[in-house]
């Protein structure tokens, strides 16, 4: 049996699953394939030149079949996918970042934050940071999180700064001359013998 090797950038090969068999490792079948990239007469030699051309070319995906057209391998070059995949990751990453500081910079400013509002983006980054790299959550859940969490803490911001208002009203003020309800406080003095005069 002839094996056939075909080459496709975008994974733009049509492929027909009626034909998948998992007892003998078919696939499915190849619609309309193109020109193949490499022939042998073996899976082993078919596969070492597929990965030859994947070393060439990095971003095909190569398809294994055999010259009735059915497909019993997908390959890829591992190592330029993860690379690509670990790229797209940190570009997202960065790109989260960015929001959240655009969105811990309108909050300083509409709601005076100073220097807390710095604390605020660097509280954020560090969570987010933690929960990508720990694996809780991949970047796009986790982004989607700190930036509701962000919002919340904006949204309080001013909640919780008129409660404190209200109980500084409510503190009695102490070492005023003045009783709460506006009244100057009497003091009685009881009269006193006065003391013997010197002869």
């Amino acid at each position: 049996m002839s094996f056939l090797a075909y080459a496709a950038s975008d994974g733009c090969i049509k492929i027909d699953y009626t034909t998948r068999d998992e007892a003998t490792g078919i696939i499915g079948s190849l619609a309309s394939p193109p020109a193949p990239v490499a022939t042998a007469d073996d899976r082993d030699s078919i596969t070492e030149k597929a990965y030859a051309h994947l070393g060439r070319n990095p971003s095909d995906l190569v398809y294994i079949a055999d010259t009735d057209g059915l497909l019993f391998e997908i390959i890829i070059n591992h190592a330029y996918s993860n690379e690509r995949e670990l790229q797209g990751k940190w570009h997202f990453i960065a790109w989260s970042l960015l929001v959240m500081c655009l969105v811990c910079f309108v909050a300083t400013l509409l709601l005076g934050l100073g220097f807390k509002g710095l604390l605020l983006f660097a509280g954020i980054t560090g969570l987010y940071l933690m929960v990508v790299q720990t694996g809780i959550q991949n970047e796009v859940k986790a982004a989607v999180v700190c930036l509701i969490i962000l919002l919340l803490v904006c949204t309080l911001v001013p909640a919780l700064r008129g409660v404190r208002s209200q109980l500084h009203k409510l503190e009695p003020r102490t070492n005023h001359p003045m009783q709460p309800s506006g009244e100057v406080a009497r003091f009685e003095v009881e009269d006193q013998p006065s003391p013997p005069a010197d002869r």
